[in-house]
């Protein structure tokens, strides 16, 4: 009560007012930077505890403040099915382990039986030991009927239950945790209702987006803070995508269908209605409205959230596509695999974008298919056709034209991009690729779009400076690109340190620097505005710079070596980002940090926590259990013991497509968000190489013996990558 009462005050007073008061929350010279992050936190906490109370309401419920949601309470109930499964399926694996080994034991006297007594025909003995009876009077005839019509279960048969039920609960145990998390609050104390409770979240959101964006101008502020410090797991809870029981008769091979989870169902309903930013949610506060979206307020979320939110977005666009291009043709029935029949379809008809690439001539066939199409083709799913190479497009044939293609424009040998520290950025002096540039954006655009993972390596500044563009294209911001000496240290970390120095500095700055307001080449440097007339400084070439105007110096040359040096590139680059991205709103939702992820991955390969998440297929021991297989064995010792960086980023090329791991690491690799790395036997020992479904993230191994074949091998194999085929 106390915090909503604070928070109706902080909200209902001036501007002027709310920004005194949350500067006492920020650091500054004249006080204790730790003190404050405390003080901080402590504002934080109770605005933090309203949301949360807000998720136990929607869980409870089954309704958002955007209207009816998803019942979570199906998730729980759906969780104890699958454990009292999971309890079943362990004490009937119990029992036919116990079941096995009696049997064995029998097999073994019914053989000694045989060898001593001459009166024992072979068919008897076959059914003994088949079907594991003591009786000697079963005729052969009896024991194959039965196993016609019963079947034990084998140890492959409980795997294959088990992979599948880990992957339904993937869907449903952080729904299932927070009805169980709002069932206890429910018994320990009163939950409001869902009036009281969302209104008082709204008040704390519009609380938490003030103070963190006034914290975001202070650069004593942690970064970390700013990300880490406003998210709530109870708002990922709510579930992008959950699982629900169908019945019987309609039931699939998991006996589950994936529906929209409360949290998708919020973005989905926020995006509907334009999108509307947090400020304008609180506007309902005076009008006495209630209907606002948790997705307005897109720092509430994770990084893994928000990437599955705009996978979904691309997915629903895509679907919407796909039935305009239907409802053009009327030739549904031409379609063979999702591709036309040749000469039956246009490309606007075609419910798919569709590139054939010869890959002698990859740039330039791209840019002669994506010149003239209208920037309505580009939001349906892309496809694509190598030449004279006979593979169906489920997403491995794309990721490979992405790590052929995306090299080749990014190359700084090409001289579109220059090299620096750890990343590439725009060349100042490249003036005669404009083409190429739009058609590097448009990449990038559709490598998001379809969830593809880059080799890439730009800095957090071009992923700022795109995010601005698309909002500064649909008015959603009017706030000026801010730009920091962070930015700059991306690509020049010495310059970026004498800039600081120079802000720091406590002496005479004029004449210790001896700078003016012009570059090396005598170019002025101005900031933003020209002319400050508050302060009543004019700016030109030759003023020089003092502690009087060297934070307008700085601001001036930030903008100059980063936004204006490359306007002419960043600008075509910028508009082919946004023919692809244009319908999406990845702007309101993401930080640049964040989309640097989606696009980039994670460059760290931990190969151990791969393994964790491994499914094997087709591996027989005596154990039963495939991990204990020789080859398996081999392969991970080859991988985490011998394999050298490179040659790990050889081996997720080869099986997944990408050099990078998606955000959130190898570990990642597992539903629900994406197919998990299976090893799978490819029959006995041979001299064949091993080869990898890339849109399932399968690697294929023959049974090589000795196992040591496998290390030259598979070597081979992962540099010698390109090309699709069919089996």
């Amino acid at each position: 009560l106390a915090a909503r009462e604070w928070a109706q005050v902080l909200l209902a007073t001036s501007d002027k007012a709310r920004a005194e008061a949350l500067a006492m929350c920020l650091p500054s010279s004249a006080r204790d930077a730790k003190n404050l992050e405390s003080i901080r936190d402590a504002i934080r906490r109770p605005l933090r505890r309203l949301i949360i109370t807000a998720c136990h309401r929607a869980a409870l419920q089954g309704r958002l403040p955007s209207g009816d949601g998803i019942e979570l309470q199906r998730a729980a109930e759906l969780i104890s099915e699958l454990d009292r499964a999971a309890d079943s399926n362990a004490a009937e694996r119990a029992a036919l382990s116990a079941m096995r080994a009696q049997s064995n034991a029998q097999s073994l006297t019914q053989e000694a039986m045989h060898v001593d007594s001459e009166n024992n025909t072979q068919e008897q003995s076959l059914t003994q030991e088949v079907m594991h009876v003591d009786s000697e009077s079963n005729t052969q005839e009896q024991s194959t009927e039965n196993r016609t019509t019963t079947r034990t279960p084998s140890e492959d048969d409980f795997r294959r239950a088990a992979r599948s039920d880990e992957a339904i609960r993937s869907y449903l145990e952080p729904s299932a945790a927070l009805y169980a998390q709002a069932k206890a609050a429910e018994r320990d104390g009163y939950i409001p209702t869902a009036p009281e409770a969302f209104s008082a979240a709204l008040i704390a959101c519009g609380c938490l987006e003030l103070l963190r964006s006034a914290s975001a101008q202070d650069a004593l502020v942690p970064r970390l803070e700013l990300s880490r410090g406003y998210r709530i797991a109870q708002c990922d809870q709510l579930g992008v995508m959950i699982a629900q029981k169908l019945p019987t008769e309609t039931s699939n091979l998991f006996g589950v269908v994936l529906v929209p989870g409360a949290l998708l169902v919020d973005f989905l309903r926020w995006r509907k209605s334009g999108a509307p930013s947090g400020p304008k949610c609180l506007e309902n506060i005076g009008t006495g409205g209630s209907t606002w979206w948790l997705s307005a307020f897109g720092f509430l979320f994770s990084p893994e959230t928000k990437r599955e939110l705009c996978a979904a977005e691309a997915r629903f666009l895509q679907g919407e596509a796909r039935t305009r291009a239907v409802q053009q043709s009327h030739l549904a029935p031409f379609l063979l695999f999702g591709f036309p029949v040749a000469g039956t379809l246009s490309a606007s008809a075609m419910p798919y974008l569709i590139l054939k690439i010869p890959r002698s001539s990859i740039i330039q066939a791209t840019m002669n298919q994506v010149r003239n199409l209208a920037d309505e083709e580009l939001s349906k799913e892309l496809r694509v056709i190598f030449d004279d190479e006979p593979a169906i497009d489920e997403g491995g044939v794309r990721k490979e034209f992405f790590q052929l293609i995306v090299p080749m424009l990014f190359d700084p040998v090409v001289g579109m991009f220059s090299e620096y520290s750890n990343c590439v950025y725009f060349n100042t002096d490249c003036d005669w690729y404009d083409e190429e540039y739009e058609l590097a954006g448009l990449l990038l655009g559709l490598a998001v779009y379809n969830s593809v993972v880059l080799d890439l390596r730009l800095p957090n500044l071009a992923y700022k400076k795109l995010l601005a563009y698309l909002a500064g294209e649909d008015n959603t911001s009017n706030q000026e690109l801010t730009l920091t000496l962070d930015d700059l240290a991306d690509l020049d970390p010495s310059l970026a340190h004498g800039l600081q120095q120079l802000l720091d500095f406590d002496g005479d700055v004029e004449n210790v620097f001896c700078r003016n307001f012009s570059d090396d080449d005598g170019q002025p440097i101005l900031p933003p505005h020209v002319n400050d007339s508050a302060s009543n400084i004019n700016f030109n070439p030759d003023t020089p710079v003092t502690a009087h105007n060297r934070d307008a110096y700085v601001r001036g040359f930030l903008h100059k070596r980063l936004c204006s040096d490359v306007e002419t590139q960043f600008s075509k680059f910028a508009h082919g980002f946004a023919r692809v991205m244009r319908s999406s709103v990845l702007q309101r939702l993401v930080e640049p940090n964040e989309l640097a992820l989606m696009v980039q991955g994670d460059p760290e390969l931990d190969f151990f926590a791969l393994k964790q998440n491994t499914y094997y297929e087709g591996w027989k021991t005596k154990t039963g259990d495939p991990s204990s297989s020789p080859i398996i064995k081999e392969f991970w010792r080859l991988v985490t013991k011998e394999f050298t960086p490179e040659e790990k980023k050889q081996l997720l090329m080869f099986f997944s497509g990408s050099k990078s791991a998606p955000m959130g690491g190898l570990s990642a690799l597992k539903p629900p968000h994406h197919s998990p790395f299976r090893i799978q036997r490819a029959g006995p020992d041979s001299d064949r190489l091993p080869t990898a479904s890339t849109c399932f993230n399968t690697l294929l191994i023959p049974d090589y013996e000795p196992p040591s074949k496998l290390g030259p091998l598979l070597r081979l194999a992962i540099a010698n990558s390109e090309g699709f085929g069919l089996k």
